[in-house]
């Protein structure tokens, strides 16, 4: 499943209003975050990930990722990984806590 950047409020608005999702905060200069990246590309690499993908990159998005942090009452963390239905996250993670299994786990319950 391709991961889709959110870069404006104008998508991460749409993005709230899908049925179920996956969005992934990412700082291009964490090595943490490198980290987790390279787990979520592996998660989304598989081909029985059927949930719509998504990325903020919070340096060169800031208010975007602040913006979701106020709209989903969710504490900014970077790296972080919501699971959403509906706009509404069900479950998050961040940091050393993102590893592909635990989101393989994710989308089995």
């Amino acid at each position: 499943m391709k991961i889709k950047k959110i870069t404006d409020i104008g998508t991460l608005d749409e993005v709230l209003k899908k049925p179920e999702s996956i969005l992934f905060k990412n700082s291009t200069r964490c090595p943490i975050s490198s980290y987790a990246r390279k787990e979520f590309e592996k998660f989304a690499e598989q081909k029985k990930v059927k949930i719509d993908l998504f990325m903020i990159e919070v340096v060169e998005n800031r208010d975007v990722s602040m913006e979701f942090a106020g709209k989903t009452e969710i504490k900014h963390e970077s790296p972080q990984v919501c699971y959403m239905k509906n706009g509404n996250v069900l479950w998050h993670e961040s940091h050393m806590s993102i590893t592909c299994d635990r989101l393989n786990e994710l989308v089995k319950k």
